[in-house]
C-alpha cells in the first residue's frame, strides 16, 4: 500500500531527511551540539567531573557550534568545495572553543564572544559580497528558522513532558524528576537546533523588494509610520532638550543617560533594519526618520561619551562601561559612513560593524576583560598612592581587587612574595587570593561599598551530594526565604503543617498555633559572609529545647548598620521529637 503525500510514512521520511541534510550540511556544528547536549545531561546526572569543570565546557562547545556554523555559511555563500568547508568549520570550532576554554589566558569574555559569534553567523555569508536586499531576506529567513527551532523545542520537549506527567498523575508511575531535565536538555541543545539548522536558507542571492508579500509590506509600513518613527523622533527631541539643560545648567549627566542613549540607538537601528526593503514606499513619518537619523545621533552620542568619561575617570573601566563606549564609537562610525554614497543606507554596515567590533572586544589585551583589568589595576595603584586611606578609600581599593579577583587579574597587582593559588573557575568569588593580596597591602578584604552606606554581601556555596545531619532526623531541602513577614514557607510534617518565615534577622516557626523564634546571631551572619565557597556553612539555631540547623546554599545580606541575612536558600534539618 502506497503512502499518501500527507501520510505518516511521508511525514517520518521528511523529518529524517531534514535531520540528515542538516547533519550533512553542518557536520561540525551538529557534532558540537551533540557534545553540548551530552555535557548538559552529565550535569543533570551530577557527575563529579562536570561539577569540577563548571560552565566553561558548555560555553566552549556553544562557541564552537556557532563559529563552525558561521564558517560553513561563509563557504557555502562563496561556492567553496565541501571538503574545504569541512576543514574551515572544524578549524573555526576548535579556535572558538579553545578561546573560551582558556579564557584566563586569552582574556576572553563569554558574555561578549557568544553574542559576537551569534551575529557572525548571520553576517558571514555577506562579508564583502551580496547586497542589502539579499542580506535582509536571508536574515529574515534565518530568524524564521530559529523560530521553528524554538517551536520544535516547545512542542517536542513540552509534549514528552506532558506525556510523562500524565503517566505519573493518572497511573501513579514513578517518573524521576531528572528525566524531565534529560528531555529538555537533549531536545533544546541538540534535536531542536538540528531541526532549525535544516531550515537555514541555502539561497544567498535572492533579492527582497518592496512589493514582496503585500501583507508584510502593509504591516511594516504601519509599524514604521504609526509607532517607530513618531516615538523615535519624540525621543530624539527629549535627548536634545536634556543636552541643552546640561549645557545651560552645567549639571553632570545622570548616571543612566548612557544607557538611555544606548536604548535609543538600538531602537533607531532596529527600525531601520526591519523596514529596509520598504524604504522606497515609505510615507511621510518614516521618510522623516530616514532623513533625520544621521543628524540627530551626534548630540545623544556626545552625552554618552561625556557621561562615560566621568564614570571611567572616577571608577575606571569595567566591561559595562567598555561596551557602552564601544557602542558609541561604532555608532559614530556608522553615522560617518553615511557620508559615503556607496554605503549610505546599506543595512549590512549597521549589522556588520557592531559584530566585528564585538569580536575584537571579546578577547585579548584590547578586549573587554584585558582593558578592564589594566584600568582597575591602575585605579588600585592610584588609590594606594593616597595612603593613609579612610574607610571609603579602603572600600574602593578592595572593590578594585574584587574585580581583579573575579577576572583572574590579581597577578597584575600582587606584590613580590605573594604566591597566588589556582582558584577553580566555578569559585572565582573565593576570598583566598583576594585576602592574600589585600592583607599584603594592609587592607581589610571584607571592606564593601556596593550599596552606599550598606555593606552588602552575596554568597553562593557548592553543595555536596551528601549531608551530615548529626542528631537531626528530618530533612527539607531547597527552603527559600526572604526578609518579609508575609513571605511564608509551608512545610508538611507528620503531625501537621509548619509555617516558617524570615523577619528582622530571625527565623519564626509557627507550629500548632504557637510561634517559636530563632534569632540569627550577628556572628553567624558574618561567618556566612566570610565562609569559603566550597564549604556550605551550617547555622545552628535554638529556641528553648527546640533546635534547627540551616545548611546555607545562597545568602544575601548586609554587614551594616546591623549584620543580617535578608535572603537565603538552605537545607533545613529538624528533630522530629521537638515537634511532636
Amino acid at each position: 500500500m502506497t503512502d499518501t503525500p500527507d501520510g505518516w510514512k511521508t511525514v517520518l521520511a521528511e523529518m529524517l531527511t531534514g535531520a540528515r541534510q542538516a547533519v550533512w550540511r553542518f557536520p561540525v556544528t551538529a557534532m558540537a551540539l551533540l557534545l553540548l547536549a551530552l555535557d548538559a545531561n552529565a550535569s543533570i546526572a551530577r557527575l563529579a567531573w562536570v561539577r569540577d569543570i563548571g560552565w566553561h565546557l558548555s560555553l566552549g562547545l556553544l562557541a564552537a557550534a556557532m563559529a563552525s556554523l558561521a564558517a560553513s555559511l561563509w563557504c557555502e555563500a562563496r561556492g567553496r568545495p565541501a571538503g574545504f568547508a569541512l576543514i574551515a568549520s572544524a578549524v573555526a570550532a576548535v579556535l572558538a572553543g579553545l578561546m573560551v576554554w582558556y579564557a584566563d589566558q586569552t582574556r576572553a569574555y563569554e558574555f561578549v564572544i557568544l553574542p559576537a559569534l551569534a551575529g557572525l553567523v548571520v553576517i558571514a555569508p555577506y562579508l564583502w559580497r551580496g547586497s542589502a536586499g539579499t542580506f535582509w531576506l536571508f536574515a529574515v529567513r534565518f530568524v524564521f528558522a530559529l523560530v521553528l527551532g524554538g517551536l520544535a523545542l516547545l512542542l517536542a520537549a513540552g509534549g514528552i513532558s506532558a506525556v510523562l506527567l500524565s503517566l505519573s498523575y493518572l497511573f501513579g508511575l514513578d517518573v524521576p524528576d531528572d528525566l524531565y531535565g534529560y528531555v529538555w536538555a537533549t531536545t533544546g541543545l541538540f534535536l531542536a537546533p538540528l531541526f532549525g539548522l535544516g531550515r537555514i536558507p541555502q539561497a544567498f542571492d535572492e533579492q527582497a523588494v518592496a512589493d514582496d508579500g503585500r501583507y508584510m509590506a502593509v504591516g511594516m509600513r504601519a509599524l514604521g509610520d504609526f509607532v517607530a518613527a513618531p516615538l523615535l523622533i519624540v525621543y530624539a527631541l527629549i535627548l536634545h532638550a536634556y543636552a541643552v539643560k546640561v549645557i545651560v545648567s552645567g549639571e553632570v549627566p545622570k548616571n543612566q543617560i548612557g544607557w538611555l542613549v544606548l536604548g535609543y540607538g538600538f531602537c533607531v537601528f532596529g527600525a531601520l533594519l526591519v523596514s529596509a526593503p520598504f524604504w522606497s514606499v515609505a510615507r511621510a513619518p518614516m521618510r522623516l526618520l530616514l532623513r533625520l537619523w544621521p543628524f540627530v545621533m551626534p548630540v545623544p552620542l556626545a552625552l554618552l561619551f561625556y557621561a562615560a568619561w566621568l564614570r571611567i575617570d572616577q571608577y575606571g573601566i569595567t566591561p559595562e562601561r567598555y561596551l557602552l563606549v564601544l557602542f558609541g564609537l561604532v555608532t559614530s562610525a556608522i553615522v560617518l559612513l553615511q557620508l559615503i554614497r556607496l554605503l549610505r543606507g546599506d543595512i549590512r554596515v549597521i549589522v556588520t560593524l557592531p559584530v566585528l567590533a564585538l569580536c575584537l572586544a571579546s578577547f585579548g589585551p584590547q578586549g573587554v576583560v584585558g582593558l578592564s583589568i589594566k584600568s582597575q589595576a591602575k585605579r588600585f595603584f592610584d588609590i594606594m598612592a593616597g595612603k593613609p586611606l579612610d574607610a571609603a578609600g579602603e572600600a574602593a581599593a578592595v572593590s578594585a581587587l574584587r574585580f581583579l579577583s573575579y577576572h583572574n587579574g590579581l597577578d597584575t597587582v600582587a606584590p613580590e612574595g605573594v604566591e597566588l593559588v589556582d582558584a577553580p573557575r566555578w569559585n572565582r568569588y573565593s576570598h583566598e587570593n583576594l585576602k592574600l593580596v589585600a592583607e599584603a597591602y594592609g587592607l581589610n578584604p571584607d571592606a564593601y561599598s556596593d550599596f552606599g552606606n550598606r555593606l552588602a554581601f552575596y554568597r553562593h556555596f557548592q553543595m555536596s551530594d551528601a549531608l551530615e545531619i548529626g542528631g537531626f532526623d528530618l530533612v527539607q531541602p531547597q527552603v527559600h526565604l526572604y526578609d518579609n513577614a508575609n513571605a511564608r514557607r509551608m512545610i508538611k510534617l507528620a503531625g501537621g503543617e509548619m509555617e516558617i518565615v524570615l523577619s528582622g534577622g530571625e527565623i519564626a516557626v509557627s507550629w500548632r498555633e504557637q510561634e517559636h523564634r530563632f534569632a540569627i546571631a550577628e556572628t553567624e551572619v558574618n561567618r556566612v559572609a566570610d565562609a569559603p565557597n566550597e564549604t556550605p556553612p551550617a547555622i545552628d539555631l535554638q529556641s528553648g529545647e527546640r533546635r534547627l540547623r540551616l545548611i546555607v546554599q545562597n545568602a544575601n545580606g548586609e554587614r551594616q548598620p546591623v549584620p543580617k541575612i535578608t535572603n537565603m536558600t538552605f537545607t533545613l534539618l529538624l528533630r522530629s521529637s521537638d515537634w511532636q
